[in-house]
C-alpha cells in the first residue's frame, strides 16, 4: 500500500522529526495519526505536506488510469482521508488528470470530494444490499421473497 492512511502514518513515523513535532503514538490506531498528519499538511507544515501530496500523485495515477478506462466524467472523492485532507488531494489529483488523461480535449474529468464525506462507505454498502433485494424481487416476479433454499 503507497497511498492510503497506513502508508502516510508509516512514512510519517519513519521521519523522527515529525513524529516528535506531531506527537504521533505507536498506540493510536491509523485515522488518528493520519489526522494529525492531514491537520499539519493543511496548517503548512511541509514535511506533512509532501507526505499527503506523495499520497494523492498515487492516487492520482489510479485515477487517471480509471478515467482512461472507463470514460468517466467525474472522480469522486470519499472516506474519512478525504474528509481530513480533501481539499490537497483533490488539488494533486485533479491535476494530475488534467495532465495525463488520454480523453482530456474531448472532455474534461472532475475530481470533487462526496458531499456524504466520511459516510460513504457505509451509503455505499447499503446501497448494494437494496440493489441486490430490488433486482431478486424484480427478476422474479410474484415472489417477494427469496426462495427457500434447496437441501
Amino acid at each position: 500500500n503507497y497511498a492510503g492512511p497506513a502508508a502516510v502514518v508509516r512514512q510519517a513515523a519513519a521521519t523522527p522529526e515529525l513524529t516528535r513535532r506531531l506527537t504521533l503514538d505507536p498506540a493510536d490506531d491509523i485515522l488518528t495519526a493520519f489526522a494529525l498528519v492531514a491537520a499539519a499538511a493543511n496548517a503548512g507544515d511541509p514535511t506533512a505536506r509532501n507526505l499527503i501530496e506523495r499520497s494523492a500523485r498515487y492516487l492520482g495515477c489510479a485515477a487517471v488510469t480509471m478515467s482512461t478506462l472507463f470514460d468517466v466524467d467525474a472522480i469522486v472523492l470519499a472516506g474519512p482521508s478525504f474528509a481530513a485532507a480533501g481539499s490537497i488531494y483533490q488539488a494533486v489529483i485533479q491535476e494530475e488528470v488534467n495532465r495525463r488523461t488520454f480523453a482530456r480535449r474531448a472532455h474534461p474529468v472532475r475530481v470533487m470530494p462526496s458531499v456524504n464525506g466520511s459516510d460513504a462507505a457505509a451509503i455505499g454498502g447499503a446501497v448494494l444490499v437494496l440493489q441486490s433485494e430490488l433486482t431478486l424481487s424484480h427478476t422474479h416476479p410474484g415472489n417477494a421473497a427469496r426462495p427457500e433454499p434447496e437441501a
